[in-house]
Order: structure tokens, then C-alpha cells, then sequence
């Protein structure tokens, strides 16, 4: 999330410099945040916030202002403004003695996922919320900042709570902290969906095989494929595996197999996968599992496989320079390929940041000698990297993570992928906007929270926006 702030906070600074002193958004503006269609008013709410502070005044007049469809679309960009002023408003959005109206469920979902203080004091947010449903937005929203929960605290907070939507989310929040023992209830498709991605983070374990038979009870294929890895197939079962939709997921097999037969699987998904999304996944399994890495294919640059050279560096940064220098040959090629649009190339950029060789730092020198704002956003970076001026440690870290992530790479790219269907079923399952929405088409997924809308409120349709939008992404793990 912090990302997105810094892009803000860039856009803002670019408008503090400008004479005028304060806007209106004009009539334009004005008209896409009352936009039937949600996705619309999110974006205008987005490019509102982006306009820096000379639209704030213009904002705290008009927050309560308008259909309830624009209070939210102007909520959402108040709360993009990572402003103190802001964060108040947000915080007093999603309070206790708010009355619950068709904007508290999304101005909890917003502050779980934004608010710089959400969380900390779990105790006291979780009284923010009237009713199961409203602790559920909120808890789906700190799975974006889930590090800053105290887990001691959401677990006695949660101690009577009934509802298995809420309860598996939590145990998801205290999954991707990296805490053991969990207790999921694998007889829920709430627990068992919350189960399923829990097993796919680092040092984690399996589902037990026998979760997998229940009848009656199905998670989306993509999560059980990409999940279930006991009892191990053998090499004539993964090799009859369909790689086509959801069953792209079965990549992940390679997590229960041994050493030898990873090794032969990779190379035969790698030969037989088509899916861009897929062989990210896949690559990203390289690093994750500590595989040994194939020669390179001199003549061809591969996106994925430069996905997880940075997934690894992670790691490893001395290993995955050695690696990022064998593969500079066709990571050049590919640069001056696109010598003309950089940033259609940045992933090959991003090799030669890696591999950190004087001519390659005389070429991003001259990228953003004539960069454009959105070209020196990218390869400013990438520059400091290529210097190594980059500081090394978390700082590093976090941005080769961030980069991997954005690469689709391997366990984080797949979650990045599905967070946002996960929380649909959790959020939306039941509403009308549901039954619109073909990926939500579950009928067997019996995750009914309690709702005090009704099921046709255009709060929903914003709900789905926003989890659809890349501001919605789980605070996963570093791997370190």
C-alpha cells in the first residue's frame, strides 16, 4: 500500500509547485463520480486524488455530500490523500458510533486496508463495527496491512465470534505473519478457502488430504489445484494434468515433489505451458523451492523467467547477479528492441539493473536523460539499482519484492491474482451483484454473511471495484 502512496504523494508535489491556490473538479469529473457503473467512479475518485491538494478544500466541503454512490467514490480519494487531515476523516468514516449506513461496510474495508494506524489497537477497530458483516470488511481490508496486527489481541478480541467468514479471515491474517499452529476449520468453505492460500506461503503446511473429500464443499478448482499437494502424485499423474483456465494452478504440484522429480517437472511444465501467467508462477517456484536454475536460452528473453532472477535476488543477491549476468545477452536484445517505447522493456531493464555492469548503467543514464514522468518513475529506480546506490537490506529487499510481485512471480504472483475473488466470496457472496459476476458463480460456496443492506445496494457494486483495483493486494511475507 505504501506504494501507491508515494505515487500520490509525487503527483502532489507536482501540483504543490503550481501558482493556483484551489480547484473545483470540473463538471466532467463531477459526472463520472455519479457514474452507474462503479469501476468508473473509482477511477474518477483516483485521479481526483491524484490532483494533489488543491482539490482538499474542495473535498472536506463535498465529502457528505451527493448520492451515496459519490460519497463513497470521495471517501475513497480522501482516503488517497495519506493526509492527517484524511486519515481523520477516514477514521471517523469507519467509527464506532457511526450509524450503519450503505457507507460505513466500505469506509471499515478502506481503513483496514489504508489507514497507517488500522489495526495496531485491533481491539478498539473491531468495536468500530455494528455486525458481523462490518467486522468482516475490516478484517478483509488488514490482510493489506496484516504485519501491523498484534495476533494475541485479534485472537482474544475474536474469542466469541460466531460467524466462520470472519474467523477464517482472521486466521489468514495471522497465516501471512508467519504464525504457527493455526487452527482453521476445515469443514467451512470459509476455513478451508483461508486454509488452501495459508498452505501456499513459505514453511507452511499441507492441507490434510482428507479436507479435500467433503462432500458438498468446494472452493474455486484454481485454489485446490494450486493448494493440495498430499499425498504426492507420481510423475504419470502431473503429466496428465490439463494446463488450460484454472488448471494452470497445477504448477504448484511441484511443491510435493522431491528434488529430483521438481527438477524434471519444471522443465516439463515449462515446454508445455502457454498461459503468460502460468510460466510466472512457475519460474517463481525456482527461487521458492530452491531449485537449480537451467542454462539460458541465449537468443530469447523470457519475462517470467526475469520475474524470478528478481524474486531470487530477494534471497540472494550475489546469485541471482551471477544469473542475471548470463542471461544479459538476450536482456539487451530485448532493450534495444524497445529502445524507442522503455517502458514496454523494463522487466529486461530490470536484468541489467540486477547484473549491474558499467555499459548497462551508461544505457539507463541515457533512458532518463530523455524520460518522460511515468519513464523516470520506472527506471530511477532501476538506475539506483544498476549503481548500486540502492540501499541495501530491507530497502532493497522490499523493492526487488515489489518488482517480483508485479512480474506475477511465482506463490505471490498467484495470490496477487486471486485476493481479489477471495474476498468476493467473503464480501459479496449472495448479493446481486454476485450473480453478475461470472468468477463469483460458485453455487456450492455456502459463505452467507449477515447483511444489513439490501442485496441489489450499489454499496456492493464499490465493494467489488475496489477489490478489483490494484490498491487491494495482500501485505504478503517478504522472502527473506
Amino acid at each position: 500500500m505504501r506504494r501507491w502512496r508515494s505515487v500520490l504523494g509525487v503527483c502532489a508535489l507536482s501540483w504543490v509547485a503550481s501558482p493556483l491556490v484551489g480547484q473545483s473538479p470540473s463538471q466532467e469529473v463531477l459526472q463520472l463520480l455519479d457514474y452507474s457503473e462503479a469501476k468508473v467512479r473509482l477511477e474518477a475518485a483516483m485521479d481526483l486524488a491524484q490532483r494533489g491538494n488543491l482539490m482538499d478544500a474542495w473535498l472536506f466541503k463535498n465529502m457528505k455530500k451527493g448520492t451515496p454512490e459519490r460519497q463513497r467514490a470521495l471517501l475513497l480519494a480522501a482516503s488517497l490523500r495519506d493526509t492527517p487531515e484524511f486519515w481523520k476523516v477516514l477514521s471517523q468514516a469507519a467509527g464506532r458510533r457511526t450509524r450503519s449506513d450503505s457507507k460505513k461496510p466500505f469506509a471499515l474495508l478502506l481503513y483496514g486496508m489504508l489507514h497507517p494506524e488500522a489495526g495496531k489497537e485491533i481491539r478498539e477497530d473491531l468495536e468500530r463495527a455494528s455486525n458481523s458483516y462490518e467486522r468482516l470488511c475490516l478484517l478483509q481490508g488488514l490482510l493489506c496491512q496484516a504485519q501491523q496486527v498484534p495476533s494475541d489481541a485479534l485472537l482474544h478480541s475474536l474469542k466469541k465470534e460466531k460467524s466462520p467468514e470472519v474467523l477464517a479471515t482472521a486466521q489468514l491474517i495471522l497465516a501471512l505473519q508467519e504464525t504457527s499452529g493455526l487452527n482453521f476449520d476445515l469443514a467451512s468453505a470459509a476455513g478451508l478457502s483461508s486454509a488452501a492460500f495459508a498452505s501456499l506461503l513459505p514453511n507452511s503446511a499441507p492441507v490434510p488430504a482428507e479436507a479435500w473429500n467433503q462432500e458438498g464443499l468446494r472452493i474455486p478448482q484454481a485454489w485446490e489445484f494450486a493448494a493440495r499437494r498430499s499425498p504426492a502424485r507420481a510423475a504419470k499423474e502431473w503429466k496428465r494434468l490439463p494446463l488450460a483456465g484454472e488448471g494452470v494452478a497445477r504448477v504448484f504440484a511441484l511443491r510435493e515433489l522431491t528434488a529430483p522429480e521438481q527438477a524434471k517437472a519444471f522443465l516439463w511444465f515449462e515446454s508445455h505451458l502457454r498461459d503468460a501467467d502460468g510460466l510466472a508462477w512457475l519460474w517463481g517456484l525456482l527461487p521458492e523451492l530452491g531449485l537449480t536454475w537451467p542454462l539460458p536460452k541465449l537468443a530469447v528473453f523470457s519475462r517470467a523467467e526475469a520475474s524470478a532472477i528478481l524474486l531470487y535476488a530477494v534471497k540472494d543477491f550475489e546469485a541471482a547477479q551471477t544469473i542475471a549476468i548470463l542471461r544479459l545477452p538476450a536482456a539487451r536484445a530485448h532493450v534495444l528492441k524497445f529502445a524507442e517505447s522503455p517502458l514496454d522493456s523494463w522487466p529486461a531493464a530490470a536484468v541489467l539493473a540486477l547484473a549491474g555492469q558499467r555499459e548497462d548503467l551508461t544505457f539507463l543514464q541515457g533512458v532518463l536523460g530523455k524520460a518522460s514522468p511515468a519513464e523516470r518513475q520506472r527506471f530511477h529506480p532501476l538506475w539506483l539499482l544498476a549503481s548500486r546506490k540502492l540501499p541495501p537490506g530491507i530497502p532493497r529487499e522490499d523493492y526487488l519484492f515489489g518488482l517480483a510481485r508485479e512480474l506475477k512471480s511465482g506463490v505471490s504472483g498467484f495470490l496477487d491474482q486471486q485476493c481479489w475473488l477471495f474476498a468476493g466470496f467473503f464480501l459479496l457472496k449472495g448479493t446481486e451483484v454476485a450473480e453478475f459476476t461470472p468468477a463469483l458463480q460458485l453455487p456450492s460456496f455456502p459463505l452467507h454473511p449477515p447483511l444489513a443492506h439490501p442485496l441489489s445496494d450499489a454499496l456492493f457494486e464499490d465493494i467489488l471495484a475496489l477489490l478489483q483495483a490494484p490498491i487491494y493486494r495482500w501485505n504478503l511475507p517478504t522472502p527473506r
